[in-house]
């Protein structure tokens, strides 16, 4: 009978390029550092050393087109999403992870009729840039903020921008949007241009921020039930918010005419009005400003006091408080209505503005 085993040196042979094999294949899987167990395993099969494993980075999913609505869902980190068209070609609707400026997924802008950001937690940012066309004039858009201290910005369209938990900030620009604020001490931002926007403030102490424009502007600020309502003539803008604490307005220059009706039931307990030249400016703009705070139809007791730094009209529902008055140019005029009134001034240094209360002036 023949043999039909190996010789012994073939088998030798064979263990040997076995064994040398192994160890190439060890040494080079434990130069990494870190190899995660496979499935089933309670540890992992090689560890290079006492490092440890890296950390799970959040990845990034390829957004959904189903059905025209684009669905678009953040990570459990800080995000920074950018909704542009593509340049040159205005029916590519572009999703920028990052906001770079380098696109990552791309769409057929006449397939989607819909569009929904949902950003999750994370300290977001998440816009919609229209410097190559505008797009959401006709896209319904929903961006969702989640948890987080998140930056919101719309674009022209009609959009809804909902914060949800967190320190929010929210930039509506054009069209005439719906915000919700959700909980946290959030910030809705108007600036000239935006359109008539409705704000729920919900949770937290919230602020309206108007920005002015530099030509000489009206705005009026009065109740409408539970509701707050921000009145701009020039452009026929009106704001309707609720649930919102604190409403400051940016004059900029021009010569501005603020009125604060009575704001009772509003919720809004401070109105601050910046009669500086400039966003931040330490200066008044040289204009002839008024700022002019009605009282109510029954019992008032009022006081006037501060400094060019700062003049507070206090005893209403509302606080209003001028910043950077002139009192060469710029005048605080207080009308009592009906009542039994009273206005006191003792606490207003000479030089911060022009007082008149019910028409005539305090020296």
């Amino acid at each position: 009978m023949k043999n039909l085993m190996r010789p012994k040196a073939a088998r030798t042979t064979r263990r040997l390029w076995l064994a040398a094999w192994a160890v190439a294949v060890t040494a080079a899987v434990a130069g990494a550092a870190g190899i995660a167990a496979g499935q089933g395993n309670a540890a992992p099969a090689i560890k290079a050393g006492k490092e440890s494993y890296p950390p799970r980075t959040a990845k990034f999913k390829r957004p959904k087109l189903k059905q025209g609505v684009l669905t678009i869902n953040g990570t459990k980190a800080s995000d920074k999403i950018a909704l542009r068209l593509q340049a040159g070609q205005p029916d590519i609707l572009q999703v920028d992870v990052g906001d770079d400026g380098s696109p990552d997924f791309s769409f057929e802008r006449a397939k989607v009729a819909k569009i929904a950001v949902k950003a999750r937690s994370g300290d977001d940012l998440v816009r919609i840039d229209e410097s190559n066309g505008v797009f959401t004039d006709t896209i319904p858009t929903t961006i969702d903020g989640g948890d987080g201290n998140d930056t919101i910005a719309g674009g022209k369209g009609v959009e809804t921008l909902l914060g949800g938990a967190g320190n929010d900030t929210i930039d509506g620009n054009g069209g005439n949007d719906l915000a919700l604020l959700g909980a946290g001490d959030d910030t809705f931002v108007w600036d000239p241009g935006d359109g008539s926007d409705t704000v729920e403030g919900q949770d937290g102490t919230d602020t309206m921020r108007f920005n002015g424009a530099n030509v000489s502007e009206q705005v009026d600020l009065s109740a409408n039930g539970n509701r707050l309502k921000f009145f701009r003539i020039q452009g026929n803008v009106t704001m309707d918010t609720a649930g919102v604490e604190r409403v400051d307005f940016n004059a900029l220059g021009g010569a501005d005419l603020v009125t604060v009706n009575d704001l009772t039931g509003t919720g809004v307990s401070a109105v601050t009005v910046d009669l500086a030249g400039t966003l931040g400016g330490a200066t008044g703009d040289g204009q002839p400003d008024r700022v002019v705070v009605n009282a109510t139809n029954g019992d008032d007791s009022i006081n006037v006091n501060g400094d060019a730094g700062g003049v507070k009209v206090s005893g209403l529902a509302a606080t209003t408080k001028i910043l950077h008055s002139e009192a060469a140019n710029d005048r605080l005029e207080i009308n009592t209505l009906a009542g039994r009134d009273t206005v006191d001034s003792g606490g207003l240094a000479a030089g911060a503005i022009q007082l008149f209360v019910d028409n005539l002036l305090v020296p």
